[in-house]
């Protein structure tokens, strides 16, 4: 028998290839389950800037910001979650030149501090304001997020390119089964 090519042996299962990297990049904690639950990642911990554009309750086209609560609202809904309990919360107006421009992702540091994050602590695997890191992990070994960010880049790079290059077997395996379906359909 001549030496086959290995993706010719073994077609590409797109299920089993996603099992594989959410077993490999995000424990599950019940495989059995049949809603899979995973660790909280850091990322998750903060939260995140929605960059959608549009409110956090309704869904519909935001129009303001709230730095401290770090979402975006449309106006009636900014106007009924801060009502007498939040009304120090400043609003922020998403103006029509500022709509074209994507949003950056900003994450406060906790929800008691509406700091920025800008270090990474070590030893807790959390990102954090420099007054929280400061207060609660002066002791521990701490990194800006920079330098956070540049020793994680060889492995996002990676991972990267590992994606890449699956789409693209993807890809050329919906070609095949294209040209195989014509083939077939035609004799």
């Amino acid at each position: 028998m001549a030496k086959e090519n290995k993706s010719e042996l073994y077609p590409l299962n797109i299920y089993a290839l996603g099992l594989v990297v959410v077993a490999n990049h995000q424990p599950c904690l019940y495989l059995e389950e049949p809603d899979i639950s995973f660790n909280q990642t850091v990322v998750q911990k903060t939260r995140p800037f929605q960059i959608s554009g549009y409110c956090h309750e309704c869904e519909i086209e935001a129009t303001l910001r709230c730095p401290q609560c770090n979402v975006l609202y449309c106006q009636t809904c900014y106007s009924k979650i801060h009502g007498k309990a939040l009304q120090n919360h400043s609003k922020i107006l998403i103006n029509e030149i500022t709509k074209d421009i994507p949003l950056t992702i900003l994450s406060v540091c906790s929800d008691t501090c509406i700091e920025y994050v800008g270090y990474f602590c070590n030893d807790c695997q959390i990102s954090s304001c420099s007054h929280c890191m400061l207060r609660y992990h002066s002791k521990h070994n701490h990194i800006s997020l920079f330098e956070r960010n540049e020793e994680l880049m060889d492995g996002f790079t990676k991972a990267y390119d590992d994606v890449a290059e699956s789409l693209q077997r993807v890809l050329q395996t919906l070609k095949l089964n294209v040209v195989f379906a014509v083939a077939d359909s035609r004799s």
